[in-house]
């Protein structure tokens, strides 16, 4: 299992081990992959290209904060000076000022991690999806798999300060048959098209109940499937998991969470 995630997966946000060792504790070899300028991976500008703005605490108390109803498994209030909310924000970093080039950065490293690991199932998290949905063409032959988990969306959006998804599922095109002339004319009619990298490769886009993302994360399914992908949508609630949002890896019942992850891993594994 190759992982491209935008949240740290070592370590739990109240200190407990993280998905590193449910995912190993399962019988899994696995990489985590930290995403340009996020985590451990240094953001220099002379690496990695312009820095814009950092990640505001605004945006992560929307994506991560206990405000949405049924969300009871988080161990952060989401308020500045809380520790789990600072150890929370503190890994994100600046968010790059280009996103297309980000995307293409994020998705190259993860390539070249395959091209040592050998064939593998990649799980993605958020901004980090668009990498998983690149890699797929980028490694066809090495992704046996793609779990997406609560990726960026929907398709055609993307997040203020960090960027758009001109492409549908990532800002850097990817390759189509036929080729869009414009991202227009693909919005108009995806089905019209082919994202070549996603044909054959199983994936799962999988939500929380209580995640902002959860409303519109079935549609992102059934665009990959548009564009001759093989997606099935899954909300962890419909296996018995409740309580979770965005940051389902480090809440309070995380190693409960990678259960219909897992589940769904060794199906295809």
């Amino acid at each position: 299992d190759a992982s491209g995630t935008d949240c740290a997966c070592d370590q739990e946000a109240d200190g407990k081990p993280g998905w590193i060792d449910t995912f190993v504790a399962a019988g899994f070899l696995t990489y985590v992959v930290d995403r340009p300028g996020h985590g451990r991976s240094w953001f220099h500008p002379d690496v990695v290209g312009p820095a814009g703005g950092m990640f505001p605490y605004q945006a992560a108390q929307g994506l991560f904060a206990p405000g949405i109803p049924g969300h009871t498994q988080a161990v952060w209030t989401g308020e500045p000076g809380d520790p789990g909310t600072d150890q929370l924000v503190s890994g994100m970093g600046f968010v790059h000022a280009d996103y297309a080039e980000v995307n293409r950065m994020d998705a190259d490293r993860l390539a070249k991690l395959l091209d040592r690991t050998g064939p593998a199932i990649i799980l993605t998290h958020s901004a980090g999806a668009p990498a998983g949905w690149l890699v797929c063409e980028l490694r066809h032959d090495l992704v046996k798999a793609h779990v997406a988990l609560e990726p960026i969306g929907p398709a055609f959006g993307g997040f203020p300060g960090l960027g758009e998804l001109t492409w549908g599922l990532s800002a850097q095109k990817p390759h189509f048959e036929p080729e869009p002339a414009t991202p227009e004319e693909l919005k108009a009619n995806p089905s019209a098209f082919r994202q070549t990298g996603l044909a054959g490769i199983p994936t799962a886009v999988i939500v929380a109940e209580a995640s902002p993302f959860t409303a519109f994360e079935e549609s992102v399914s059934d665009f990959v499937n548009a564009l001759g992908g093989s997606s099935e949508f899954i909300n962890i609630a419909d296996h018995g998991v409740h309580g979770n949002g965005h940051g389902m890896m480090l809440e309070a019942n995380a190693a409960e969470a990678a259960g219909p992850i897992i589940e769904w891993i060794s199906k295809i594994r």
